[in-house]
C-alpha cells in the first residue's frame, strides 16, 4: 500500500468549551493522526488523537488557552519510517532516537541519507536534532530534511496560505477575537487572501461589537451587563468620581460584591450608572448590611438640605439621593457615616487577543458582529452588491434582536435605576395594588 495523501480542506470550530476539527477525507487513510500545540512552534507539536474518520473532537481542551492543530494521514498496513539526511554519524541498529515528541529507531548504521523506522505514527520535524535515548552511539545527530518513506503522510497544518488557524476553547454563549476573524474570512471568501490584514479585521471587530453593545446597553443594559455590587466607603466628600478602571482598586469578595480597599484589582470602568444603594448598617459591610435604594436627585431639590439645624435629620439614609454630574456622582446631603454600593453597565473591554472573549454572544447576537464586519470589508474591496446583501442581512439580524431582547424577562418588573415612588415612577404604588385587590393599599377585597 502507498502513503495516503495530505488531508485538505481543515476546517476548526470552537464551543461548549471544546474545539471540533474537520477535513476532507483521504483515499487509502485508515486513520489519521492529529497533533496540537500552544505555541505553532515547530517541534512542539504533541499527538493528541489517531481517529480512523475525518474529524475529531478535542475535548481536552482547557478554557482560555490558543491552540494550533495540524492533521496527517496514516495507512497502517504499511511499514513506517523516515528517510534522515544527515552529515556523518554513529550509532548502533538498536539505538533509539526522540524529536518532535516521537521515537525512532536505527534500521542500521546512521549515515548520509539514513532510513529509520518510527515506533508511532508521529512525525519528525523538517530539520533538527535527533536526541538519542537508548543504545549507543551519538547522543546527538542533526539532519537537515526528514521524508516519509511509508505510513503517514506529511502533516497538513489546520491552515492555509502559510498561516496557522488557531482556536481557543469558548464556553457556551462565547466567541473570541481569533474565531471572529475567522468566520469573517469564511463568509467573505478571504480565506486564501490577504487582501484584508488581521489588524485591519481586528479594528473593524472591535467597532462592530462597540455597536452592538451600545445598542444593547441603550435599550437593555440594566438586564444584560449590570455589573456586581461596587461597595464604597463615604468619606464627606460633595462627589466621587465615577469608576475609570483604575480609581477603585478591590476585590470581588465571595457574596459577590466588589469592596474598594479591601484587594488591588482595579474596578471596571463604567459606562452607565444604573443606581445606587446605601447601607442603613453605617459602615457595616457584607451580606448582613442592610441597603436601601437611593433616590436619584433632582438637580433644584438639593437647595432642601441647606437649612441650619436640620442636618442631623437630613442625614438619615432614607432622605439621601445622588445625581451623576459629568463623570462624578454627587451625594446629598454629604456623609461620611456610611457605605455606598453602586451597580452600572461597566465599559466593553477591547478585544486584542485572540484569546479575548465577547462577552455577550447571547442567541448568536455575534453574527451580527460578523455580518457588520463583512460589510465593512466588502465595502473597503468596492463590490458593492455583496456589501448591499450583506447589509440587508444586518438590518434583519438587527430586527430580530431588537424583538427578542426585551423578553428575556418576561415579567415587568422596576429597573435598578427606578424603584422608588418619589422617582417619578407610575406603576410603584406602595407594596401593592390599588382598588378592591389584595395589596396593602387597597384593603383585601
Amino acid at each position: 500500500m502507498s502513503i495516503p495523501s495530505v488531508p485538505l480542506n481543515a476546517v476548526i470550530n470552537t464551543g461548549n468549551g471544546q474545539i471540533a476539527l474537520t477535513w476532507q477525507q483521504v483515499v487509502g487513510a485508515t486513520s489519521y493522526n492529529v497533533q496540537r500545540s500552544t505555541t505553532g512552534i515547530v517541534g512542539s507539536f504533541a499527538t493528541v488523537g489517531t481517529p480512523s474518520v475525518n474529524n475529531f473532537l478535542d475535548t481536552t481542551a482547557l478554557q482560555g488557552i490558543q491552540y494550533w492543530y495540524q492533521v496527517a494521514s496514516v495507512n497502517s498496513g504499511t511499514t513506517g519510517g523516515f528517510l534522515f539526511t544527515v552529515s556523518s554519524a554513529n550509532a548502533s541498529g538498536s539505538a533509539q532516537y526522540t524529536n518532535n515528541g516521537q521515537t525512532f529507531q536505527v534500521n542500521a548504521t546512521i549515515s548520509t541519507g539514513t532510513s529509520l523506522s518510527t515506533t508511532s505514527t508521529g512525525a519528525p520535524t523538517a530539520s533538527g536534532t535527533l536526541t538519542r535515548i537508548s543504545g549507543s552511539g551519538d547522543f546527538t545527530i542533526s539532519f537537515s530534511a526528514a521524508v516519509s518513506t511509508g505510513g503517514q503522510s506529511s502533516f497538513q497544518t489546520m491552515g492555509t496560505n502559510g498561516q496557522l488557524l488557531t482556536a481557543v476553547p469558548c464556553l457556551p454563549g462565547q466567541i473570541n477575537l481569533g474565531y471572529l476573524r475567522y468566520m469573517v474570512r469564511v463568509r467573505t471568501e478571504k480565506l486564501l487572501s490577504q487582501f484584508v490584514t488581521d489588524d485591519q479585521l481586528n479594528f473593524y471587530i472591535n467597532q462592530s461589537a462597540f455597536r452592538l453593545y451600545d445598542m444593547l446597553v441603550g435599550k437593555y443594559g440594566d438586564d444584560y451587563f449590570l455589573s456586581p455590587g461596587l461597595v464604597i466607603p463615604m468619606t464627606g466628600l460633595t462627589s466621587y468620581p465615577l469608576p475609570n478602571g483604575s480609581n477603585y482598586l478591590g476585590s470581588l469578595n465571595a457574596d459577590g460584591q466588589f469592596y474598594v480597599g479591601q484587594g488591588s484589582t482595579p474596578a471596571p470602568a463604567c459606562y452607565k450608572l444604573n443606581g445606587i444603594d446605601l447601607n442603613v448598617g453605617g459602615t457595616l459591610v457584607g451580606p448582613a448590611a442592610g441597603w436601601i435604594p437611593c433616590a436619584r436627585q433632582n438637580w433644584s431639590d438639593r437647595d432642601k438640605y441647606t437649612y441650619v439645624g436640620q442636618q442631623a435629620t437630613l442625614y438619615n439614609v432614607f432622605q439621601m439621593s445622588y445625581r451623576e454630574m459629568g463623570n462624578q456622582v454627587y451625594v446629598f446631603p454629604v456623609n461620611s457615616n456610611t457605605t455606598m454600593r453602586w451597580y452600572y453597565v461597566p465599559i466593553m473591554t477591547q478585544l486584542l487577543q485572540d484569546t479575548d472573549m465577547m462577552p455577550f454572544s447571547i442567541s448568536g447576537w455575534s453574527e451580527l458582529v460578523i455580518v457588520d464586519v463583512c460589510v465593512k470589508v466588502l465595502i473597503q474591496e468596492e463590490s458593492f452588491d455583496e456589501a448591499a446583501a450583506f447589509a440587508n442581512e444586518r438590518q434583519a439580524l438587527i430586527d430580530r434582536i431588537n424583538a427578542i431582547a426585551p423578553n428575556r424577562d418576561v415579567s415587568s418588573p422596576n429597573t435598578v435605576s427606578n424603584t422608588r415612588q418619589t422617582q417619578g415612577d407610575p406603576s410603584f404604588n406602595g407594596c401593592g395594588g390599588s382598588g378592591s385587590g389584595s395589596g396593602f393599599s387597597g384593603g383585601w377585597g
